[in-house]
């Protein structure tokens, strides 16, 4: 499935990094858009990687990770360690990967 970003970033907050995508899916004649979050935290508890679908009124959850990679208190990295896209790659793909298996 290919899909072509709208918007993505990284906000760090002060325990916790999230990183958000919105992506349409470039296929012809597929309006589907989707919703990537993956929020990294202290706490192992209040850590998730989801993805939502647009359904025309609200985002409705798709898909969810049990067992994550991306790794906990990303935002309590040194300076020169840093967060970087890198740490969040393996949920995303997998979330996209999970995306296309339903979206089909």
């Amino acid at each position: 499935m290919k899909t072509k970003v709208i918007s993505h970033a990284i906000s760090k907050g002060r325990q916790d990094v999230l990183l958000t995508a919105i992506l349409a899916v470039d296929e012809p004649g597929c309006l589907e858009r989707l919703r990537i979050t993956i929020r990294s935290d202290s706490y192992e508890q209040q850590c998730y990687a989801r993805i939502h679908r647009w359904d025309g009124d609200q985002w409705q959850l798709l898909h969810y990770l049990q067992d994550r990679n991306t790794p906990n208190s990303l935002a309590y990295r040194r300076n020169d360690d840093g967060i970087h896209p890198r740490h969040f790659e393996d949920d995303y793909n997998e979330l996209l990967r999970v995306a296309e298996a339903v979206l089909r």
